[in-house]
């Protein structure tokens, strides 16, 4: 997992979700790519028909890292350093590499 602790309440969240739809289902990989979470995961074989549904729940996650703090979990926006791009709240955007706020 290529995260940092922002994300954490998130990712357990989005868990219990996919668990709910198919508790055996396969996490593949969870990174920070472009200032949001990325999260690959396949649903079991036998839920396959539920694969819209788990598809969304991943969707929905992504879209709600793009606006949660990656390090302490507030609401945040993206930024850009050095050609990387997090998400931070002012605060931890402070005490981060002089972030500038991209759109």
């Amino acid at each position: 997992m290529d995260c940092d602790r922002g994300w954490f309440p998130l990712l357990a969240a989005l868990d219990a979700d996919l668990a709910a739809v198919c508790p055996e289902y396969e996490l593949r990989q969870v990174k920070q790519k472009y200032g949001s979470l990325r999260y690959y995961a396949e649903p079991c074989e036998d839920h396959r028909a539920v694969d819209d549904e788990f598809r969304a729940l991943i969707a929905s996650a992504e879209k709600r890292s793009s606006r949660t703090c990656e390090s302490c979990g507030a609401p945040g926006r993206r930024s850009a350093s050095d050609h990387w791009y997090r998400t931070l709240c002012a605060a931890c955007g402070e005490t981060a590499a002089e972030p500038t706020p991209t759109v």
